[in-house]
């Protein structure tokens, strides 16, 4: 994380009766921004493309944040990103210029699917979906 968007402080444990001897060194976010979050496959934003069996496919996802979000993709069964399972998600290799997160990911599928970006960090996550539909 940059230096302007997060500090550490040390937090001590305290009852009534005074300072407590357990204290530990907290990372802290100075603001937070809301998460949105983008996606596009092989350069068109659309919320469903036809696409052929085994056709390679580019899905780039965009995001801001702040903190700097993580991006993840996952191609799923179910049209709800919220709903799939945990180990499905992959997180990419991201890029990031002006405050704006960029990740890349090749694939291909055999049968209709959904594929889900999913941008996140300590404020929260939110999701982009392209639903494929193959002819």
């Amino acid at each position: 994380m940059d230096t302007e968007e997060s500090f550490y402080g040390r937090v001590q444990a305290a009852t009534d009766l005074g300072p407590g001897i357990i204290s530990d060194i907290v990372a802290m976010e100075r603001d937070t921004q809301p998460i949105s979050v983008e996606s596009e496959l092989n350069g068109v934003a659309a919320a469903a493309m036809v696409v052929d069996p085994r056709e390679l496919l580019t899905i780039q996802c965009t995001s801001r944040g702040k903190p700097r979000p993580s991006i993840s993709m996952a191609i799923s069964d179910r049209k709800n990103a919220s709903h799939v399972e945990v180990d499905v998600w992959n997180r990419l290799q991201a890029t990031s210029s002006a405050g704006v997160v960029t990740a890349m990911h090749n694939f291909s599928v055999l049968t209709s699917k959904y594929v889900h970006c999913r941008a996140k960090n300590s404020a929260g996550s939110n999701y982009s979906t392209i639903e494929l539909k193959v002819d």
